[in-house]
């Protein structure tokens, strides 16, 4: 069974679901970056020559296309953000939403080298940037709630990482 890992855009769905991937022993996937090298574009490149729409689109066909690998698979902040996509999401596997706060998403997200469509208009102001995130991850939660579990994302040291590892287990056991 795939382990769906969401959550907003820095909340650290990449850098978690490697680590996690590598003490569950499976193999793992990026869906932007695995968009990107099928389309041979950036994400900023698609957004800017063929629109965010577009991207979305893709996106769920993209979804459609993931087969069972037992793989940990971090989605784009937005992929889940439909009612098509939550759906096909929660039928191809186990979804890990991770909670990181307000603050620190804006902390991460003014530091991060990416270059990110949808804030690049205004990362380096705080408040905005904060404002941004707040009306944004109101929107999203009524998805990301949705997944089968709800966990901190905030610092995971390796404890965190087994016990999430252990919740995931369970999960699936069920």
């Amino acid at each position: 069974m795939n382990i769906f890992v969401i959550g907003f855009m820095g909340s650290g769905k990449s850098s978690l679901g490697k680590r996690l991937a590598s003490h569950m022993d499976r193999p793992f996937i990026d869906s932007d970056k695995a968009i990107v090298n099928e389309l041979g574009m950036s994400i900023q490149e698609i957004f800017e020559q063929k629109g965010e729409d577009y991207f979305r689109t893709y996106e769920t066909e993209w979804l459609k296309r993931v087969q069972d690998k037992d793989a940990v698979i971090a989605l784009g902040g937005g992929t889940p953000c439909s009612d098509e996509n939550i759906e096909i999401i929660k039928s191809k596997g186990l979804v890990v939403y991770l909670i990181v706060s307000t603050p620190a998403l804006a902390t991460r997200l003014a530091a991060s080298k990416s270059i990110r469509p949808l804030i690049e208009d205004f990362r380096d102001d705080p408040e905005k940037l904060k404002e941004f995130i707040n009306q944004k991850v109101a929107e999203r939660e009524v998805y990301y709630n949705q997944a089968n579990i709800k966990f901190d994302g905030e610092s995971v040291d390796s404890e965190k990482l087994k016990r999430l590892a252990e919740l995931i287990s369970m999960s699936a056991q069920h």
